[in-house]
């Protein structure tokens, strides 16, 4: 996977897009649950699989949409810098 490609010898975790949950080859919709399963390896081999899920079960979700009615926030907003409430 290329999001994860385990040449970090100090590699202790791994990050995945939703993006690439979405697309193909996982093809994912939005609300399914990933189970993840991981291995270590070095020079002598590969150590046992994980337990599918062993605390990393996730939903896949998506971005938020636009915020909608913007109005400045007077409070927040300095001279570089405009704050905005919705």
């Amino acid at each position: 996977m290329v999001d994860c490609p385990g040449t970090s010898t100090t590699l202790l975790s791994c990050s995945v897009s939703v993006a690439t949950l979405q697309a193909s080859p996982f093809n994912l919709p939005l609300g399914s649950s990933v189970f993840a399963q991981v291995f270590a390896q070095n020079a002598i081999g590969n150590g046992t699989m994980s337990i599918p899920g062993n605390g990393a079960i996730v939903s896949v979700i998506v971005a938020p949409g636009a915020p909608t009615s913007l109005t400045r926030n007077s409070q927040t907003s300095t001279p570089v810098a405009i704050g905005l409430d919705w």
